[in-house]
């Protein structure tokens, strides 16, 4: 697993930790003592840290916006009618 500060942060830093599996339970032992904003995806595990702020990656959800668009924007079905 790999972590990072922000990159507005005055000194920088990146912890790379070895874990044998995807468990929550190492996310849980590794933020066990930290308080503050976790930014990472939608994987589950993050879950199981407590007692801080989640911040999920918007890159994330932009798939998902992306994957809607229809695939030939040319196309007259792809034009959105708004009725009033």
């Amino acid at each position: 697993m790999g972590y990072s500060t922000s990159t507005n942060s005055k000194h920088g830093i990146r912890i790379f930790k070895y874990a044998p599996g995807r468990s929550g339970d190492n996310a849980k032992e590794f933020f066990k003592a930290f308080k503050g904003y976790l930014h990472t995806d939608r994987f589950s595990g993050y879950g199981k840290v407590k007692d801080i702020h989640h911040c999920l990656c918007w890159a994330h959800v932009r798939r998902y916006f992306t994957d809607a668009l229809p695939k030939d924007m040319k196309s007259p079905e792809a034009t959105l009618l708004w009725k009033s």
